[in-house]
């Protein structure tokens, strides 16, 4: 490790990108610290956190790692950049593997500061709540209940703390998770884009790639095979692209439950266990590996990437005949 990293770039780094970290505490700090304790609801408002149904912390998750990696590896975009910081006596891991650590800390601490504040206790004053009825829905002509449902949930009583340690320890766990997946693919995209605009493009495209190259198949088949429905393969589909968009994990979690068997929703306190080890832990996981493979191939792309090609709109061959072919489709 201590090869591929060095500690006065990565001070460097911190102190040339710190408004990022003080940007996303602000965020936080609106989103997060005044729902909880500044406001009437703010009980209710603590559930729909821990249970991650807050969407503008969703947001966050997607948006911040974007903006991170584009700031710390933007010197990939232009020649006079490229030029200067392959001058410092470094290899290019060393410079990649120290940028995305400074990055990793820049959005970790103001989640971590976050959470500790998230420890001050708020007490349930009533079950009824924190769970609310299930609600009658109707969605093209179909009629369903969404259930109500927390990742934590058991029979609150009057007098319980919500936000205790080992709860907030988990809401940190998961974002993290969270943010560290959509920060590594944004990575492996700036080691692929040559300009900033075709970064953001692929930042927005390249999670759904996969349920593209789904799709053009399933179209395929629906035409050339036959008996072949595309409504057989719903769930499938939608649990293929909860796998690359974790952001989308907990929308199809709390969201439309008879539409979503894949994500079953627990009845009973008792399935919350269960719920976790068959619904959550497995994605979960599944994103930290992927994060290792995004990471590990950002680093091979790295040393094969050329410093010449800094500027253009794909800096790999094979990768922008790729990109054609999608866009052609």
């Amino acid at each position: 490790m201590k090869t591929l990293f060095n500690s006065v770039l990565f001070k460097e780094q911190l102190k040339r990108f710190w408004p990022i970290s003080v940007l996303l505490s602000i965020v936080l700090l609106v989103t997060v610290i005044f729902p909880v304790y500044q406001s009437p609801f703010g009980i209710s408002n603590l559930m729909t956190l821990i249970s991650m149904r807050n969407p503008a912390v969703m947001v966050t998750a997607a948006l911040a790692p974007m903006i991170t990696a584009m700031a710390l590896f933007s010197y990939g975009y232009q020649n006079r950049s490229t030029t200067a910081m392959y001058a410092y006596p470094l290899k290019r891991e060393q410079i990649l593997v120290t940028n995305a650590l400074a990055g990793l800390t820049l959005y970790s601490l103001p989640m971590l500061v976050t959470c500790l504040l998230l420890l001050n206790p708020v007490t349930s004053p009533d079950v009824s709540k924190l769970i609310t009825p299930p609600v009658i829905n109707v969605t093209n002509g179909t009629i369903f209940f969404e259930a109500p449902v927390e990742l934590y949930h058991r029979a609150f009583i009057a007098g319980d703390v919500v936000n205790t340690p080992l709860i907030v320890a988990g809401f940190f766990a998961r974002i993290f998770i969270c943010f560290t997946f959509y920060y590594t693919l944004f990575i492996f995209v700036s080691t692929l884009a040559g300009n900033g605009v075709v970064y953001l493009v692929m930042c927005v495209g390249l999670p759904f790639v996969p349920i593209g190259f789904i799709g053009l198949s399933q179209i395929a088949a629906q035409y050339y095979s036959y008996g072949y429905s595309i409504n057989i393969n719903y769930h499938w589909i939608l649990q293929f692209l909860v796998n690359f968009n974790p952001v989308l994990l907990f929308r199809n979690f709390h969201m439309y439950p008879a539409n979503n068997p894949d994500i079953p929703f627990p009845t009973d306190p008792g399935a919350t266990a269960s719920l976790w080890r068959l619904n959550i832990l497995p994605p979960l996981l599944w994103y930290i590996v992927l994060s290792a493979v995004f990471f590990i191939i950002s680093v091979y792309c790295c040393r094969k990437r050329r410093a010449e090609r800094a500027g253009d709109s794909v800096v790999f061959k094979p990768v922008k005949n790729i990109l054609i072919f999608l866009m052609a489709y």
